[in-house]
């Protein structure tokens, strides 16, 4: 498994193989929109972990065009991002109430950047809920009244 930013040029470029057996490198800058520094950063990383390598005709590797070797399963949360996540979790559970973000970043000894990451990336996927301006809580919970 392949961890990777949502964003990353490693990314871009799996997502551009998706469905073939071979790319050359024009392709991946065209799909991708990258910058050829990118793509080859990028397929160089692929290639060191396994997962792509250059085709060979007869033996002799030809540049600039790659086959798949395997598919890659990808993840976009790192270990820390997970344990961050639980952390905040963890909280609005214990708390059961909703909580302004400030408190949240105290609790859980976030930076103002981390707090506001995690917690933009956890009403995306639907696990927590703005109810008003920096107040969350979990996603279900009854509304105080």
């Amino acid at each position: 498994m392949i961890s990777v930013r949502r964003d990353s040029p490693v990314k871009k470029i799996i997502e551009a193989f998706e469905g073939r057996d071979t790319i050359t490198f024009g392709e991946l800058l065209l799909i991708t929109d990258l910058s050829a520094t990118q793509v080859s950063n990028a397929t160089k990383k692929l290639r060191d972990k396994g997962l792509l390598e250059h085709l060979k005709i007869n033996g002799r590797k030809i540049i600039g065009v790659y086959r798949v070797l395997q598919p890659p399963e990808m993840t976009y949360q790192n270990e820390k991002g997970i344990r961050q996540r639980k952390k905040i979790l963890d909280f609005l559970r214990e708390t059961g109430r909703p909580v302004k973000s400030l408190e949240i970043e105290i609790q859980c000894g976030l930076t103002k950047g981390q707090r506001n990451f995690y917690l933009k990336a956890m009403l995306e996927e639907g696990t927590v809920e703005k109810i008003g301006y920096g107040t969350y809580r979990l996603k279900g919970e009854e509304k105080d009244e």
